[in-house]
């Protein structure tokens, strides 16, 4: 599911993205989510999963 993310530390810069390893209903705005790079041949995608507790 495409979405836009918004940076904590800059509140004019939001991403378009996707939210990976999330069921779309249990998705709310402020959720928190963690940034992961997947290789898609020779370029580095940034994709967002929930962020878990630590």
């Amino acid at each position: 599911m495409s979405v836009m993310v918004d940076r904590a530390a800059r509140d004019d810069v939001r991403l378009a993205t996707n939210i990976v390893d999330c069921d779309p209903e249990s998705m709310f705005i402020g959720m928190k989510v963690a940034v992961r790079f997947e290789q898609s041949q020779d370029l580095w995608v940034p994709l967002f999963a929930p962020e878990t507790a630590a």
